[in-house]
């Protein structure tokens, strides 16, 4: 079930949206500031301490970053940042896309950050391989965009059109697929 609010674009725990490793989200939305120069958390799946997935957000430095828990606390999550923001002109809408390879073959994980204007062909913003492989915990949280379940940023506005969940890094059709415009009203917040 998918809800929209004036706050969020959501759906309740599902196994569709309870991937524990492999995953590829994509979402589009909108920041009033694409360079707030505050933590904002941008799409997940996490509440609380002890219910923690994953998340997609921007440091305090603007950096798109994911972050996941192996075991749902919140002293084991894991954080994965680019280097530098995406190129985005403040107030237009983009998609935003992070794909996790879990386990690469070679002891590590992968995360891709990309970009899209037409959510189509995605430009790479950047490649990341880390040392040890990843696993997302199987939490009973909402997925969310904007924020996270029992978050959503006030530093900055953020509009959600359309997010997409995949459980292959190679495309396909959305497991979880909430577009805001096919809802009663726009995700703002």
């Amino acid at each position: 079930t998918a809800t929209t609010s004036s706050s969020c674009l959501r759906t309740v725990d599902a196994a569709a949206n309870s991937l524990t490793g492999d995953m590829d989200v994509r979402c589009r939305l909108s920041l009033s500031d694409w360079t707030p120069g505050v933590s904002v958390d941008l799409f997940g799946k996490s509440t609380g301490t002890t219910q923690i997935a994953w998340w997609v957000g921007l440091t305090s430095s603007n950096q798109p970053y994911l972050a996941f828990s192996p075991d749902g606390t919140a002293g084991a999550v894991r954080y994965i940042t680019a280097s530098s923001p995406f190129p985005f002109t403040d107030g237009e809408a983009y998609w935003v896309r992070v794909q996790l390879d879990a386990d690469n073959g070679a002891s590590g994980c992968d995360v891709t950050f990309g970009y899209s204007t037409d959510g189509v062909t995605y430009t790479t913003h950047q490649a990341i391989t880390t040392a040890g492989t990843a696993a997302i915990f199987d939490s009973t949280s909402y997925l969310q965009a904007p924020g996270r379940a029992g978050t959503v940023s006030t530093a900055v506005q953020i509009t959600v059109y359309e997010l997409q969940l995949l459980n292959a890094l190679t495309g396909g059709v959305p497991v979880v697929q909430l577009d805001a415009g096919l809802m009663s009203s726009a995700a703002t917040s």
